[in-house]
């Protein structure tokens, strides 16, 4: 704890600050360098009746978490309420220099809003001051505005006199604002909740004028409080994307931000007086915003069930629509119902489309059906089905879908992000530690942790991981690291304006992996293609005696140079098999080799190597013989052959 007293004038702020400024050892005045929040949360002040100067964030908006500023900011008003309210309080404002990049300016600016809205709360009269102009000019602005408390610096005789842009004899006018144009922006408002405390409805309220209200989520549609609300709220913004938006959770939560916030960030914490925990996700669009109608029948269920849908998204396990009961029918329809585009991510979202028999003690539940979401366009007219199946894979009905899209696609954007483009980042890595089986990404924008990403399993000592990670709506000045780790502690990290360059030129990135190497590999959403394969073989030995069937349980391990990038599913009792699967394109684009490794699959036994082939990636699709593992005694293994066609 440090203690500062004075009679006239206290000023707190950072070294960089403290160089533009002639400060002098004078009676009354008080001077003391602090760098971050958590310092000035350590500091006590005592003055009567005099003038409080602090300036603070520029240090913190790059190394800590705005709920953490604001917290240390918090703690050190309480601990100097009575005397900040009593003096005249002037919050020095970091200057945002041209060469941050986006990201960090609307970091900075946040900072800036947090402090200054957290005096003005303790003291209405707070003035904000200004370091947005040269250091020189800055020097002078200052010293006239700490009038007799600066001692005059010695002029050189080459030096030009800088006049003082404010006189020393005048109160100080403060740059007025720039008047911003009504802009009349309408857009609409959706929600999803995490970890909500209380049941309850979501209401917005504008300049204290409640505008609308979602409806009311309870605790048994979703086991773990995490609501989606279906309906939006429509907001009309008059005075520019900065006014306040107020969002009240029942009795129990609120939070004050702005559309410009909601566009820049999607999920914010709630403030609440039971803790912390509870966050809210919120989503503007436009009102003719891409929106998808879905209407399903069903057909093949057992007569006189009562029949009713839940639908969930599966990464988030958010209900997100149930159905009306359609009582005793094996072919229920159910009432179409909408969802906005926007809300989801069309790459990787799923959906469960869960089938209930209503029953007068305890509904039935009689299996489930999943749909990607990019692939529900493709059910037209009620033409494509889905199987309902139960949890031990028996087959209990059939959904069919038509699936109808309008509006225009995404959500809106901020004008800042017109320029942000989607990419794909995948990872290979080569001489890892035995066991290595997936990778975990971390996204990093300074010290905050924005988004996790795993792969897909793979135990080998080099593998090349088909599933990317997926980056929306990212600007080229973003200023993103990348924290790669394995299940076995290997770890490594890169920055995203790194692979942005690599990318131009279409090369890989390469760094130190635990005692391997890891590979990056960056590609604009746009050119990210992806091979449909299809592995086609026959004639393969006989592995398996006649108590096992007296065939083959056969599976393959596909490797380019080296890496191995896919493990196919068994086939049960073939001689003959085909096997389809994706690959990125560049996986076999970059490779010069290919190699495919064929085993029989033993339960409770090692599988038993069949045969293999090693070639050139140029050979693909042509047929080819299967040869010997090294040391192989296999049977009849001439006869056998494959084929492995690419198609875009």
């Amino acid at each position: 704890m440090t203690s500062i007293r004075a009679n006239s004038c206290i000023l707190l702020c950072d070294h960089r600050t403290l160089k533009h400024l002639n400060l002098p050892e004078k009676e009354g005045f008080r001077w003391h360098e602090v760098n971050t929040a958590e310092e000035l949360s350590k500091i006590r002040l005592d003055l009567s009746n005099g003038a409080i100067f602090v300036a603070t964030g520029v240090y913190d908006f790059s190394t800590v978490s705005s709920d953490f500023y604001e917290k240390q900011l918090g703690n050190f008003i309480k601990m100097n309420h009575a005397t900040l309210k009593r003096n005249q309080l002037v919050y020095i404002k970091p200057r945002i220099k041209p060469k941050y990049t986006h990201e960090e300016k609307q970091t900075l600016s946040k900072f800036i809003g947090i402090a200054f809205s957290k005096f003005m709360a303790v003291n209405a009269e707070t003035t904000m001051l200004t370091m947005e102009n040269k250091p020189k000019i800055v020097d002078l602005y200052y010293r006239s505005l700490f009038k007799n408390i600066f001692k005059d610096k010695p002029i050189k005789k080459d030096e030009p006199v800088i006049k003082p842009i404010i006189p020393v004899e005048k109160e100080i006018d403060l740059p007025k604002p720039i008047p911003r144009k009504p802009s009349n922006v309408v857009h609409d408002l959706w929600f999803s909740g995490h970890d909500f405390q209380e049941e309850c409805s979501i209401e917005l309220f504008q300049n204290d004028i409640k505008i609308g209200e979602t409806e009311k989520y309870k605790f048994k549609d979703n086991e773990n409080h995490s609501p989606f609300f279906k309906k939006g709220i429509k907001v009309s913004v008059n005075s520019g994307l900065d006014e306040n938006l107020l969002f009240k959770f029942g009795k129990w939560g609120y939070l004050n931000i702005t559309l410009n916030d909601i566009f820049d960030r999607k999920v914010f914490p709630i403030n609440s007086k039971k803790g912390s925990g509870s966050r809210v996700s919120i989503t503007a669009t436009k009102p003719d915003t891409k929106t998808t109608s879905i209407h399903i029948a069903g057909r093949d269920f057992k007569k006189g069930v009562d029949c009713y849908l839940k639908v969930y998204e599966c990464s988030k396990q958010q209900l997100i629509y149930q159905s009306e009961v359609v009582k005793n029918d094996s072919t229920p329809h159910f009432k179409k119902f909408e969802i906005v585009d926007a809300r989801f991510d069309v790459v990787s979202s799923q959906f469960n489309i869960e089938v209930f028999d209503k029953d007068t003690i305890k509904d039935d539940y009689l299996g489930f059906a999943p749909v990607d979401y990019r692939d529900l366009k493709r059910y037209k007219n009620f033409k494509n089905s889905i199987e309902v199946k139960d949890e031990k894979s028996a087959t209990r009905g059939v959904l069919m879908l038509n699936v109808e899209q309008s509006g225009i696609s995404g959500s809106v954007k901020n004008l800042v992000y017109d320029d942000t483009k989607n990419y794909h980042v995948y990872f290979k890595v080569k001489d890892t530690k035995k066991g290595t089986k997936y990778l975990k990404t971390k996204v990093m924008r300074g010290p905050i942790e924005q988004h996790k990403h795993e792969t897909e399993k793979i135990e080998a000592e080099s593998a090349g991981y088909r599933t990317s990670l997926f980056l929306p709506n990212i600007t080229e000045k973003a200023s993103i690291d990348f924290v790669v780790e394995s299940n076995k502690d290997e770890a490594a990290s890169i920055s995203f304006q790194k692979l942005l360059l690599a990318s131009k030129t279409g090369k890989k990135l390469t760094e130190k992996f635990g005692e391997g190497e890891i590979d990056f590999f960056m590609v604009e959403d746009s050119r990210n293609k992806m091979y449909e394969i299809e592995v086609e073989v026959e004639k393969l030995p006989k592995m398996d005696g006649l108590l096992n069937g007296g065939k083959a349980d056969p599976f393959f391990i596909l490797k380019l140079d080296g890496y191995t990038v896919y493990k196919s599913e068994v086939v049960k009792n073939k001689l003959e098999a085909k096997f389809k699967f994706k690959l990125p394109s560049h996986l076999i684009e970059q490779a010069e080799t290919y190699q495919i490794e064929f085993y029989d699959h033993d339960t409770g036994n090692a599988d038993d190597p069949i045969g293999q082939y090693y070639g050139p990636v140029n050979s693909i699709g042509e047929p080819q013989r299967l040869e010997q593992f090294a040391g192989g005694k296999v049977k009849d293994l001439d006869r056998a052959k494959f084929t492995m066609h690419l198609r875009e």
